[in-house]
């Protein structure tokens, strides 16, 4: 008897094992465990990674964008046009959105004296309960504007002027920006 099968019973038996050999000396997917596999996955981003140098080919890995359930909403992420169209059904002379205009005249007659009204952010909570609110608000009707600070409506505008579809100072701008500042 070995000495192996002394200490190590179950070394007999795994000696037993044969692997089918390959005759062009590969290992089968099948035939790795989950740990090797991890190796190979990161092998196999290197050997990529190469490859696509080799050839020049870029690639970028794309983030996909959490969503949560989402309901469409009536003021965030709707173009300019749409909102402006919308607001002269009912107030023809309207040359700005009307949620524009409530949430900036708020902010002038209550946040000038305030600093850093931009820098701060408002209650989470709060910027959502007033999210909702403008979302939910008809054309012509009062907002409670009592509930909220200015950093709350201040984060709610930079939140609606980040979530416009086409950016406000857009790249085809970019000479007229530059005469207005000179």
């Amino acid at each position: 008897m070995k000495w192996s099968a002394l200490f190590f019973p179950k070394w007999s038996q795994i000696s037993r094992i044969a692997l089918p050999k390959d005759p062009l000396g590969f290992t089968h997917v099948g035939d790795l465990g989950p740990v090797d596999m991890k190796g190979v996955q990161t092998l196999a981003l290197i050997e990529l990674t190469a490859l696509f140098d080799q050839h020049n080919i870029t690639y970028s890995k794309l983030k996909q964008k959490r969503q949560k359930n989402k309901v469409a909403s009536t003021m965030f992420g709707v173009n300019l046009e749409t909102l402006l169209e919308r607001d002269q059904r009912k107030y023809p002379d309207t040359k700005v959105p009307i949620i524009l205009q409530k949430m900036t005249s708020f902010l002038q007659e209550n946040g000038l004296a305030e600093e850093g009204i931009l820098r701060i952010s408002g209650s989470v909570s709060r910027i959502r309960q007033l999210k909702d609110d403008l979302d939910a608000l008809l054309p012509g009707a009062t907002m409670q504007w009592d509930a909220y600070t200015t950093q709350d409506v201040a984060s709610v505008l930079k939140k609606w002027l980040r979530e416009l579809p086409i950016p406000l100072l857009t790249a085809g701008f970019t000479q007229a920006f530059a005469a207005v500042h000179s």
